[in-house]
């Protein structure tokens, strides 16, 4: 696990408060248009700290492996943000469209990093916490997630916060990378049993260990 030092500026919380608000805005136009099927997609703070964790976690692999990186981008320079906002602002019916939002919404992953001899497709999961996490932790992994194509590696950060409001970080540990058939190799939960932990899962999972599934990035960046 490394405790990542850098917390985003203020601009950047700003931008992330926007993107949560954009996140909405584009699941309500889907909807809208009758595609509204993933409920794993979007919850009150998935765009905000997924933003960020996606921010921090650039600038440390940037600056960490700055030798080996040839490309560390997000899925969303693959699209124009303007024109999904004017999309949704008036309601566009046109197919074209529509399948523009439906492909940029729904993410193939969220980072692609990439060195001169491979390049990885990254999903990052974040989850919220209040106390420093520790290797004895789980981490839940919907199985139907973990058999959507498109996706190499899944990377793992804890998105650590004080208070009741989330919006307050005081820091972000990494975890690691696992690979796809690291995930599937790990035990199941079903929906509705308890974890070890007390908690009802809300869907099928795997159940993946901090201190068995991941290991550091340098193992797939070297």
């Amino acid at each position: 696990m490394i405790k990542l030092k850098l917390l985003p500026p203020e601009d950047i919380k700003n931008k992330a408060i926007w993107f949560q608000k954009f996140r909405n805005e584009c699941k309500a136009y889907l909807a809208k248009h009758g595609i509204d099927y993933d409920k794993f997609t979007i919850v009150e703070h998935d765009g905000y700290i997924g933003f960020i964790s996606e921010w921090v976690l650039s600038q440390y692999i940037r600056d960490e492996f700055h030798d080996a990186i040839k490309e560390c981008s997000p899925w969303e320079d693959k699209f124009d943000l303007k024109r999904i906002e004017r999309i949704i602002e008036k309601n566009s019916m046109d197919e074209g469209d529509v399948a523009y939002v439906k492909e940029y919404f729904y993410d193939s992953w969220d980072l692609m990093v990439a060195t001169k001899e491979v390049a990885y497709r990254c999903d990052i999961k974040t989850a919220l916490t209040k106390k420093e996490p520790q290797l004895n932790w789980n981490f839940l992994y919907p199985i139907i997630q973990a058999e959507k194509s498109g996706k190499d590696l899944m990377i793992l950060i804890y998105y650590i916060y004080e208070g009741d409001d989330f919006h307050n970080l005081t820091g972000e540990v990494l975890i690691g990378a696992t690979t796809y058939d690291a995930i599937k190799k790990c035990p199941v939960l079903k929906k509705g049993d308890t974890s070890k932990f007390g908690t009802k899962s809300q869907a099928d999972n795997y159940v993946t260990e901090l201190s068995r599934d991941y290991s550091e990035l340098s193992k797939f960046i070297h």
